[in-house]
């Protein structure tokens, strides 16, 4: 009975760990943000680390994710995964910029974007919304 009680914890534990590779690990001050399937939004006076955003396209090759995003100072690097695929970027954005523009999702169902800092960003405000 032990041995079937440490076998299903083990499996669910396994099945619990391995929905994806991607873990965000963040510090920040005064920091806002949500994500939903078609949208997600950080704002923030000071981030570093590794934001990961879960998001669902509904249409393969014709989602397009369009981005408002503006930084004060440092820089983050901004990329598409999903479980099956390596990370691959997307676009940097470095103090003092603003971008406005739209990545066309070349998949269809569940994807990350993966928000990552070089050290510490200040005044930040990176806006993703899902149209199609």
């Amino acid at each position: 009975m032990k041995k079937i009680a440490l076998l299903a914890t083990s499996a669910a534990a396994l099945l619990l760990s391995s929905c994806s590779g991607y873990v965000s690990h963040w510090n920040a001050r005064m920091f806002v943000h949500s994500n939903t399937s078609h949208s997600a939004l950080m704002e923030f006076d000071e981030f570093s680390g590794l934001m990961v955003l879960n998001m669902r396209a509904s249409e393969g090759n014709g989602s397009t994710l369009k981005y408002e995003t503006k930084l004060g100072e440092g820089k983050f690097t901004i990329s598409y995964a999903t479980d099956e695929k390596v990370a691959q970027e997307i676009f940097t954005i470095e103090g003092g910029q603003t971008k406005n523009d739209t990545w066309t999702v070349p998949t269809i169902g569940a994807f990350y974007l993966l928000v990552e800092s070089e050290g510490t960003a200040k005044n930040g405000k990176l806006e993703f919304n899902l149209v199609h």
